[in-house]
């Protein structure tokens, strides 16, 4: 088969053109196509292919075969028939900004900090970029300020195929294991790497790169960025939110931080004291339970299944002492280690009611049945 024209090699942003269909292969209900030239990018890198249209049918899915692009799709075409291709432009520009935006990301934290880049996926909520070592805070932090810094210089982008002798003196920071010939990116004084993916042709169009989360993974970190449109869209979202947040604490969204540090403490403070509170409280049930001198208690009150456990045990610190507590939908048997009673028979009793708990021994708990 003849020689195919990748145009997006050269033109990212070209996103429609007219090809000769060169071959169709029947694909059960649909058909295969190759075409003489192409817009489709076919996938790889950690970017997904693109979608699309041929001849006004949709692209179902786009790959790579023995150094050509095929598409598949449901529509009906024949050899030598000319057919307009039609990429998703807007699926397209966000690619080539988050790509390159990679680029300039795992470029920047290989000079500056010595970590490699080991993997990275264009993801439909966010692009991760994985790194072969813990990256702290402040790395990423600076991380993001030194890409942002390049990307607004606009330094040019090119692409190009060199020759083999030529790979060994150029300083790529990532060389695939191949025979094909190798594609190379660079951004001047940003980056320069072997890859297949489709790029901006100068940095200012990616816009800006944001790093929204990060986390540890195998030893090393994986972080959670956009570019250009996406990032806008998601940092517009991040800045409503934190103002509806800031307006539900009364307060601007600088001081929201030190406000929720506080109620955080507050609300700690508050679970202690109300845990002391509970303790007495069970306590004084205990007692007023005890009052009548049986040594089997049998009463529903109006608490809630913590309460319940609280007072249960505290019944059962008195010698010989069997419980059955409940609220109307939750219970609580317990008993004294030497009491006699069977609590194991009543539960059985409440399960054939229809509740649901468990336990063991000398204490058990569950929903009562529904009435």
């Amino acid at each position: 088969m003849s020689e195919q024209v990748r145009v997006y090699d050269s033109e990212p942003y070209q996103t429609e053109l007219t090809a000769r269909i060169t071959a169709c292969l029947p694909d059960g209900e649909g058909m295969l196509v190759l075409t003489d030239r192409t817009c489709f990018f076919p996938g790889g890198g950690g970017q997904d292919p693109d979608t699309g249209r041929i001849g006004g049918c949709t692209v179902a899915g786009v790959f790579e075969k023995d150094g050509l692009i095929w598409l598949k799709t449901a529509g009906v075409f024949r050899e030598g028939e000319e057919v307009v291709l039609s990429v998703d432009p807007s699926k397209r520009r966000d690619d080539v900004e988050v790509h390159s935006g990679e680029h300039i990301l795992s470029g920047t934290a290989l000079r500056l900090f010595g970590v490699r880049n080991v993997g990275f996926h264009i993801g439909s909520d966010y692009a991760t970029a994985d790194f072969d070592r813990e990256l702290a805070a402040s790395e990423i932090e600076a991380l993001e300020k030194e890409t942002n810094r390049l990307i607004r210089l606009n330094q040019p982008v090119s692409i190009r195929y060199p020759a083999r002798e030529e790979l060994s003196s150029l300083a790529l920071r990532k060389m695939p294991e191949t025979e094909d010939a190798i594609r190379v990116v660079s951004i001047r004084d940003a980056d320069l790497c072997a890859c297949c993916g489709t790029h901006v042709k100068a940095s200012g169009e990616i816009g800006l790169l944001r790093i929204f989360s990060s986390m540890r993974i195998r030893g090393g970190t994986r972080l959670f960025f956009l570019c250009g449109r996406k990032a806008l869209d998601r940092s517009s979202e991040e800045t409503r939110l934190l103002s509806e947040a800031a307006g539900s604490f009364s307060t601007s969204a600088e001081k929201l931080p030190a406000v929720i540090r506080k109620r955080l403490e507050e609300e700690r403070e508050s679970k202690t004291e109300i845990g002391r509170l509970e303790k007495e409280l069970a306590r004084f049930y205990a007692e007023k339970l005890l009052s009548g001198g049986s040594k089997h208690v049998e009463t529903s009150l109006n608490c809630k299944p913590g309460m319940l456990r609280e007072i249960a045990k505290r019944l059962c610190e008195e010698e010989g002492v069997s419980v059955y507590l409940n609220n109307g939908e939750f219970y609580v048997l317990a008993k004294h280690p030497l009491s006699k009673t069977d609590l194991n028979s009543l539960q059985e009793k409440l399960r054939s009611q229809g509740a649901a708990g468990g336990g063991r021994g000398d204490f058990y708990s569950g929903r009562l049945a529904e009435k």
